[in-house]
């Protein structure tokens, strides 16, 4: 469907607007307003969003980025492997940042955290890692298996949290990271009306007083502290 087609579907309210509900209730800034600098981005011939089913699009991929080199943190925790791609392209643009990346064991069982899981389609389809491991270049990433849901999060002054994107799995994962004092970004992905547990939980936490903003034109979200 058109983009000037579901506009007029959406005035007619024949299609839900993304900007009604919940994710109207979180504050939209454009990237510009969010930053200071304009940060120089690295990203080669050999990422191709369309390609791999998972993979960020263009604009949220160049949203984190610029966010990440602007802010620079030491340690970053990317909470969803899946192939690799993000965590290469976290680990070029950021060569003096150490970069930990979770994700679910190959052999793992779904159900055993006893917390629901969603995208079981992309854990099954996965190849965990390969990208950034495919990438003799690559020496700041440490890869971590295990459920976030029962395994303890290692300290970092970010966390990209882009894992199981039900309400108890995002709420889960913001909670440990938010834990670190040294914490100061915090990036969700598919901060979108196609995933309501991200939203029902960015939401609380707006309603508690965090300034938890949607980036513009992009699925990303973002907290400052």
């Amino acid at each position: 469907m058109n983009a000037t087609l579901a506009s007029l579907l959406r005035k007619a309210h024949l299609l839900p607007n993304p900007e009604r509900g919940d994710l109207g209730r979180i504050a939209k800034q454009s990237l510009e307003q969010m930053l200071i600098s304009r940060p120089l981005i690295r990203v080669d011939g050999l990422y191709s969003p369309s390609a791999v089913d998972g993979s960020l699009p263009w604009n949220d991929l160049t949203a984190l980025l610029s966010i990440s080199i602007e802010r620079s943190p030491r340690t970053v925790v990317e909470i969803g492997t899946l192939h690799g791609n993000t965590t290469r392209l976290l680990a070029i643009n950021l060569p003096e940042s150490h970069i930990y990346t979770v994700d679910l064991p190959e052999d793992v069982d779904p159900g055993a955290s006893g917390m629901k899981k969603d995208d079981l389609h992309l854990i099954r389809g996965r190849r965990l890692g390969a990208e950034f491991r495919s990438d003799s270049s690559i020496r700041n990433v440490t890869q971590l298996l295990g459920d976030t849901a029962i395994m303890d999060f290692p300290a970092a002054e970010m966390f990209y949290i882009d894992g199981s994107h039900t309400y108890e799995y995002v709420k889960n994962d913001t909670q440990k990271a938010m834990s670190f004092s040294e914490a100061k970004t915090i990036v969700w992905h598919d901060c979108d009306r196609t995933h309501p547990g991200v939203i029902r939980w960015l939401r609380e936490m707006v309603e508690q007083g965090q300034p938890v903003r949607r980036i513009a034109d992009t699925n990303l979200a973002v907290l400052y502290r």
